[in-house]
Order: C-alpha cells, then sequence, then structure tokens
C-alpha cells in the first residue's frame, strides 16, 4: 500500500519532544522495516554536520538538529533495530552520497516540518521520489512543528500534497487537548467512548482520510477521521490500539474517476472518437484489444475513465531538454494512474513507471516477399531431381544393351526371327517407344529377349504412373522460388531491411555485437506504408514487425490480384519475444488491485478470446471478396495450368517429324532395311 504517513506537532519542549520521540519511537516499532529515511529541514545560520557511528549496519547522518531531532535520532541509534539516513532540505548531493551506503531503498520515511507545507513538503517529496520513493509499500511520518497556526487546515494541505504523488495511507498525530482532538474530524462512537482523560489533558490525536469513499467526494482530503488517540501519561500508549494503516483501497471504488493514458496502437487501441462535453471535444477511446480489456476492469472496480488528450509523442519521447513527451510523460509526472497501449515489458517504460501482471505475448517477426510462382519452362526441370533424371537414362542406356547382347548371342545367331534388336540403334529405339507407352514393332522372336522386354514393359509402366502422377500435381500446384526463411537469409541474399525507429530499443545492443550490426544497417520505416509496399511489389525489402499486426492488418491487406496470392509473408520463428502489460506511475496505490483482476482474466483466457474472436470477424470482413489464397485447400484448374502440357506436346509432335523426314531421307541406308 503507497505512502503511510505519520503527522506529529510539538512545542520542542524536553519533556513533549520526548513524547513525540516516544510516539514515533512506538510506530517505527509497530509498522517500520529496517530501513529509515529521515527528511529534516533546513536551518540558516547552523548548518554544521557529524556522524554518529555505532554498528556496521546502525548509522546515522545527521545536520543542523533540534532538540526533538536529537531525542530522536538518538533513541533510534542506541535502539540497534534500524540502520538510519539522515538528510537536510533538499540537497540531492547529500542525498546522493548516502544513497550509495544503503543496502537497498529504505521503505519508511519520517519528514520534519517546520513551516510552510506546500512548497517544502513538495520539493522534499520530489527528492525522495527521484532516489528512494519505489515502493507500493512505503510509510511516512510527517511531522508538524507548533509554527503551525492553523493545524487542521496545514494536515489537509500535507493530505493533498502527498495525494499528488499518490500517497494515500494517511495517518495524523497531532498534539492538541483532549476536547480540541475529539472535535477535530469524524470521531468513531469506538474512539469517544475511550476517550476518558481530561478535556484539557494533552493527548496527540491519531487522523487519517480516505479516498473512494463515495462518487461525490472522491478524493476530498477535507475530510478528516479520528482512528485513535495517543495519551501522554507517562510514557504514552494508544488508547485504542487500532491499526494505524489500514487499507484504503476496496473492491469497488464507487464510480470515482481515474486517468487513463493512452494513444492510437492498432490493433490494441484504435482511433479515438470525440465527443461534446461542457462545450469543448473530449477524445473517447472504445474500440481495440485493450480497451476491452479496460472495459472489464472498470466494470469489475467499479470506476469511471477520463482519458488524457492525444500526446504528439504517443508512447513517449525524450527531448533535447532533458523532459518527456507522450504516456512516458504521463507516468514520470503523474498525469495519469493507468497507461496502456499494447505497451511491451521493457527497460524504457519499466523506469518511469511500475508494470502490472502480464495479460499478453508479443511476438516480432520478420516480413519477408512471398516466393512466387516458377517461369513455366522452370517448372519442367523442378519436378524430378537430376539425380533421377541420370537414373532413368542409365536404366534406358542398360536395357537397350542389355536386349542387344541377348540378340547377339551365340545361340540366337541361326534364328530369323531376332528383327531390329541384333543392332545397338533398333534396341534403343524400341526401349525408347516402351518407355514413352508406343508400340515396339517388331515383337522379339526369342524367348529370352522376350522374358526381358515383358519386364522392361513393367518396369516402363510404373515409372510412367509416378511421372504422370508428379506430372499432373505439379501442373495443379506449381513449384514456387526458394522461400527466404530467417534473418540469416535475409543478410546473406543481400536485400535491404528496416522497421521504424521505436524498435530500436527492442534490441539489447550491450549483448551481442550481431543487434549492433542490424541497427547500424537498418533503413528508417517511419513511414510503415511506404516500406510495406516497397517490401510487397519491389520484392527486395525486409522489415521488422509485430505478429499480432500482421496477422490483423498487413497479411492480408497486400494480395495480387490476378491469382489472389499473398505478397508479404514471414519468417516461421520469432525474432523477439516480448510480454505485454499495464503501466501505472511509481508507487501508486490501483496497482496491486489491478494486478488480481489482470491476473484473473488471463488464467480465465479472456483476452486471447478477445483476440481471436476479432481477427476471426476481421477475416470474414476481407476475404469474403477474395477468389483463394495460399491457404485455400482447392485449387481451379485452368488452361493457365496446361499451357506447360501443350508446350511439351508440340515439341513431342516437332521430333516425330523430324524423326519421320529422317527415316524417309535414310531409307536406303542398311540399318532400315
Amino acid at each position: 500500500m503507497p505512502g503511510s504517513l505519520v503527522v506529529c506537532e510539538n512545542d520542542l519542549q524536553q519533556n513533549e519532544g520526548q513524547m513525540f520521540v516516544n510516539c514515533l519511537i512506538q510506530i517505527c516499532n509497530d509498522y517500520f522495516g529496517e530501513q529509515i529515511a529521515i527528511s529534516l529541514p533546513s536551518y540558516h545560520g547552523r548548518d554544521y554536520r557529524r556522524r554518529v557511528s555505532g554498528d556496521i549496519h546502525d548509522k546515522v547522518h545527521a545536520q543542523g538538529e533540534t532538540d526533538f531531532e536529537r531525542i530522536l535520532l538518538q533513541e533510534l541509534h542506541t535502539s540497534g533495530r534500524w540502520s538510519v539516513f539522515v538528510y537536510v532540505g533538499t540537497d540531492k548531493t547529500i542525498l546522493k552520497t548516502g544513497a550509495r551506503e544503503m543496502c537497498c531503498r529504505p521503505s519508511d520515511y519520517i519528514v520534519y516540518l517546520r513551516n510552510n507545507v506546500n512548497s517544502d513538503l513538495n520539493n522534499r517529496l520530489d527528492v525522495l521520489k527521484a532516489f528512494y520513493f519505489r515502493n507500493l509499500k512505503s510509510r511516512f511520518v510527517v511531522v508538524l512543528d507548533k509554527t503551525f497556526n492553523e493545524p487542521e487546515k496545514e494536515v489537509s494541505k500535507v493530505f493533498t500534497k502527498l495525494w499528488e504523488f499518490k500517497i494515500i495511507n494517511v495517518v495524523v498525530l497531532l498534539e492538541r487537548t483532549a476536547l480540541d482532538t475529539s472535535d477535530m474530524g469524524a470521531v468513531s462512537k469506538v474512539v469517544r467512548g475511550n476517550l476518558d482523560v481530561g478535556h484539557f489533558h494533552k493527548v496527540i490525536g491519531v487522523y487519517t482520510w480516505f479516498p473512494y469513499r463515495d462518487p461525490q467526494n472522491c478524493y476530498d482530503t477535507r475530510q478528516i477521521y479520528l482512528l485513535d488517540i495517543w495519551d501522554m501519561k507517562g510514557n504514552g500508549q494508544f488508547i485504542q490500539k487500532n491499526f494505524l494503516f489500514p487499507q484504503k483501497i476496496k473492491n469497488d471504488l464507487n464510480k470515482c474517476e481515474i486517468i487513463v493514458s493512452t494513444t492510437e496502437n492498432s490493433p490494441y487501441v484504435e482511433r479515438p472518437s470525440y465527443i461534446n462535453s461542457n462545450g469543448s471535444l473530449r477524445n473517447v477511446y472504445d474500440r481495440g484489444w485493450d480497451m476491452r480489456l479496460l472495459h472489464i476492469i472498470k466494470t469489475a472496480v467499479n470506476v469511471s475513465v477520463m482519458f488524457q488528450p492525444p500526446s504528439v509523442g504517443k508512447q513517449g519521447q525524450l527531448l533535447k531538454n532533458g523532459t518527456l513527451t507522450g504516456i512516458a510523460a504521463d507516468l514520470t509526472y503523474s498525469f495519469s494512474d493507468v497507461a496502456l497501449t499494447g505497451m511491451p515489458l521493457m527497460l524504457p517504460f519499466a523506469v518511469v513507471g511500475d508494470y502490472t501482471a502480464i495479460y499478453s505475448r508479443s511476438e516480432y517477426i520478420w516480413l519477408i516477399p512471398c516466393a512466387r510462382r516458377l517461369v513455366d519452362w522452370k517448372n519442367i526441370f523442378q519436378i524430378f531431381s537430376s539425380t533421377l533424371w541420370i537414373c532413368v537414362l542409365l536404366s534406358l542406356f542398360t536395357a537397350a544393351s542389355v536386349i542387344y547382347c541377348l540378340a547377339k548371342h551365340k545361340l540366337f545367331r541361326w534364328t530369323p526371327k531376332i528383327g531390329r534388336y541384333d543392332n545397338l540403334f533398333g534396341s534403343s529405339c524400341n526401349i525408347w517407344a516402351v518407355f514413352l507407352g508406343a508400340a515396339a514393332s517388331p515383337v522379339p522372336g526369342i524367348s529370352a529377349v522376350r522374358v526381358f522386354f515383358l519386364a522392361w514393359i513393367c518396369y516402363c509402366l510404373a515409372v510412367s504412373t509416378v511421372f504422370q502422377s508428379y506430372f499432373i500435381s505439379f501442373l495443379v500446384k506449381p513449384g514456387m522460388e526458394k522461400q527466404v526463411s530467417s534473418l540469416d537469409g535475409i543478410l546473406n541474399s543481400g536485400m535491404e531491411y528496416g522497421f521504424i525507429p521505436y524498435f530500436d530499443v527492442l534490441f539489447p545492443v550491450n549483448e551481442s555485437a550481431r543487434y549492433k550490426n542490424i541497427l547500424s544497417n537498418r533503413k528508417n520505416c517511419a513511414c510503415e506504408s511506404c516500406c510495406l509496399e516497397r517490401l510487397a511489389y519491389d520484392r527486395d525489402f525486409a522489415m521488422l514487425f509485430r505478429l499480432v499486426q500482421y496477422e490483423y492488418a498487413v497479411k492480408y491487406e497486400y494480395i495480387d490480384p490476378e491469382n489472389s496470392r499473398l505478397l508479404i509473408c514471414r519468417t516461421p520463428e520469432p525474432f523477439l519475444v516480448f510480454y505485454h502489460c499495464m503501466y501505472t506511475p511509481k508507487g501508486h496505490h490501483l496497482r496491486d488491485r489491478l494486478n488480481v483482476i489482470i491476473s484473473r482474466i488471463f488464467q480465465a483466457g479472456l483476452y486471447r478470446q478477445i483476440q481471436k474472436s476479432d481477427l476471426h470477424l476481421f477475416k470474414l470482413r476481407l476475404l469474403v471478396n477474395v477468389r483463394g489464397t495460399l491457404d485455400s485447400e482447392y485449387y481451379q484448374f485452368s488452361l493457365e495450368h496446361l499451357q506447360v502440357v501443350f508446350y511439351i506436346f508440340l515439341v513431342g509432335h516437332g521430333i516425330s517429324l523430324l524423326v519421320l523426314l529422317l527415316e524417309i531421307l535414310c531409307s536406303n541406308c542398311k540399318y532400315f532395311t
């Protein structure tokens, strides 16, 4: 629970100072951890420094002490329970020096104020936040001196100022008479009944305030509540012994308003709409995956949502003057309560804000040109491998040689039925004719040649069946060019690549020289559509892209109008993987409640269902007029697929005509008599 506060007023007299110290020591014993940071005001004319050293774990730095401060620091030091760092005013140099001596950031703070709550407390909290204030469980003690004339108003100012830093568990210890204490703020009947001290007896009232109590007074810091009373008799004690830092964030926030910082980032957050509110236009985001997630959270917590105006910097940019813009600025300066727009869990955002539970996974892939269909004549040589073609030719030569040898054997020289098989050219022509499925003439007349010839016919039938099956299937689904499938393939292909400048922060440049090389050679794709068009139509570019955005907005946007094929493909394996979460300002009180709800949404699979349903509807809308894509199960068989067949028939008839002419010219040759 962020920011717990204790405010004490004292008159700096020895006994009253001791009573306040007893009060603070009791609070430290009951609620503080081992690390305590103490902020003291600046004292003009008394600026000295000394060091009180004890055990190695007990370190105190003091500067410009009063009696109250001296007693408090002495009590904390001699107790041996805490490691204490004390700094004066808003000197960041002292704070940085002491920060190196702390083993970890403290979660409990004591701030002593003498005057000017607004400026002094604001400056000191700003310094604390810059160096220490990061723990959601942090608790604060703010001591108010008696120089404040209207303590009730000053306490309310403390509440208001701490609320600006999202510190809400505020407890005020205020020294007053018993009568004045009970008259200030709302007092429960139990506390009032136990107030058995005299009306003018000195006591310390324990006050607090509660945000989100009702829709009309969500953040009214003037509504003060009396929790308990510290009786100053003897060593002092709490009368009611209530818990001083109760849970302030309930499950129901009573329709109170929270401020959300977001920006257009399809498909997580779509373009906003504008409504007229009190004479001015107000932006409203209601479409996108993260907006549907926000709606679930809004219903569960029972809050209303107000969106920050769109920022030029979108997710955030660091300007030359050191200031931030966009969502990063809203988190840094606590302008909003929640930030979401498909933001990954990564250092630039985790430094300026606190991340919530993870609700989604994001992959970054390389977009590459889809492989095109090979030219028709190239398809012919892609049906079978060169090894298979060599084996077929060798089988033809072997079969012709075997038949020739059988026919020329001395046992068959006397038979007149050998025919054209007793010469190599004739046997080769018959073997080739059978292989092509044509008739061979004449049929061999001897048994040995007939047996081998029959075996060759069976072999050719099997080979022809396999060949025709593969050939027809290849015509239906032609071969494709070699598809680039990895970053190494992109780099080896020589094509250029790029991405938007924002993606530079995704690369861990300190861990890999390869990533540094990628960043140094990448092209600037600030105009995403320009890079996508170059990738799809010029086919000489690759682009780093989010997978979900590719599936949702790019994949089916770039399709070849002639054959309805995809023009932009992706690498099979993700290049980078990140997880998405929401962000809150550092130490924000809503983070714990958001974590509970987001974890339940993630475990129930609701966010994943939102993505699936949205993608399904998008595909239906986009593909309703599309004839077919590479993902289609069936293909339309057209004349375009048979074009290669007609070419082959033409070549075959040309070869047949050439052979016929050769036979006519060589009719007197002895091989054809």
